[in-house]
């Protein structure tokens, strides 16, 4: 037993082994613990810079709104060569509703085609009003309308409030939540960017947890890899 390579012997060398092994399992542990406290970190920075991105959008939106609240969109109205809008647009407004509007600023947007028919398929208007009483005089007659009430040489015109994209969607989505109210008798308004209850003239508030670290990093994953799939097929 006492002689060199013995039992004693094995018996300290699985001793030593065993507080090499604890000391390891000690260390992998703190180390564990270490990476844990970095990830929770890591995870933390990035909910705190997707809700930065969510809030420089917004400021982006609200100042789009900004530039445009005093812009209505002309859809429909013949396209001609040499056309003068400042003119033509508030002389069909006067005829067809009886209202005065003027505007500082009018043209078309978009692009014009090779063939396109530009009279029954002509291009948007975009015009900055002068005087923003005679806009909310103006939409409210247009919302007060049949659709087909306004034509102009057989085409059918749509006269809107222009707005960016994600009001746009937004209004759309309230519009859809408005219904399913409705088929509830529930009655409700959609005032400006908001679901207002007739009733109690409560604001419909949407039930929006905040997403996980573990999710935004999914998603950016799923974005790189479909960036990296659309740079594939394009070479």
């Amino acid at each position: 037993i006492y002689e060199k390579g013995g039992l004693k012997d094995q018996i300290s060398e699985v001793q030593e082994e065993l507080t090499n092994h604890s000391d390891e399992i000690l260390y992998l542990k703190s180390e564990n613990e270490k990476q844990r406290k970095e990830i929770e970190v890591l995870k933390s920075m990035v909910v705190g810079l997707a809700q930065r991105q969510e809030s420089q959008a917004n400021d982006i939106t609200n100042s789009k709104s900004r530039s445009m609240k005093d812009n209505i969109v002309v859809s429909g109205f013949p396209e001609y060569e040499n056309e003068k809008l400042a003119e033509s647009v508030p002389k069909f407004i006067k005829e067809k509703m009886k209202i005065n509007i003027a505007f500082d600023r009018i043209h078309r947007t978009g692009y014009v085609g090779k063939g396109r028919d530009t009279k029954s398929n002509p291009r948007v208007i975009i015009a900055h009003v002068v005087n923003p009483d005679s806009k909310d005089k103006l939409l409210s007659h247009v919302y007060s309308l049949n659709r087909d009430a306004l034509k102009c040489e057989g085409n059918t015109i749509r006269i809107t409030n222009q707005s960016p994209e994600e009001v746009r969607d937004q209004r759309q989505k309230l519009y859809h939540i408005k219904q399913q109210y409705a088929e509830k008798s529930v009655d409700c308004k959609i005032k400006n960017d908001k679901l207002v209850f007739s009733d109690s003239k409560a604001v419909y508030k949407d039930k929006v947890e905040l997403p996980s670290a573990d999710t935004i990093m999914s998603s950016l994953r799923d974005v790189k890899t479909q960036d990296k799939l659309a740079a594939i097929t394009t070479t």
